[in-house]
């Protein structure tokens, strides 16, 4: 086995998350077919967490994003009463 085991199986909200209750099944690098790794399976707790930090993240994109849309909606709103200035 190589020198490129992972720290843990899952990384989950920008964290490594070991559980070590899942199955362990190897990693083959596809090019040589050798395996790199033993890992283990995520279980309902592991894919809980992730889904969690899934549904976080995106709240936190949707406000970002929604964020986003008002500069822009201001942006062409003073662009376009800037251009209606410059007329009269």
């Amino acid at each position: 086995m190589s020198s490129t085991q992972p720290t843990a199986s899952h990384f989950i909200g920008g964290r490594y998350v070991e559980d070590k209750s899942g199955s362990r099944f190897d990693v083959i690098y596809p090019a040589s077919g050798a395996v790199i790794a033993q890992i283990h399976a995520g279980t309902d707790q592991i894919i809980e967490q992730a889904l969690g930090a899934a549904r976080r993240q995106g709240r936190r994109l949707y406000r970002w994003t929604g964020m986003f849309k008002d500069c822009t909606v201001q942006r062409r709103q003073l662009t376009t009463l800037h251009q209606h200035r410059r007329r009269h």
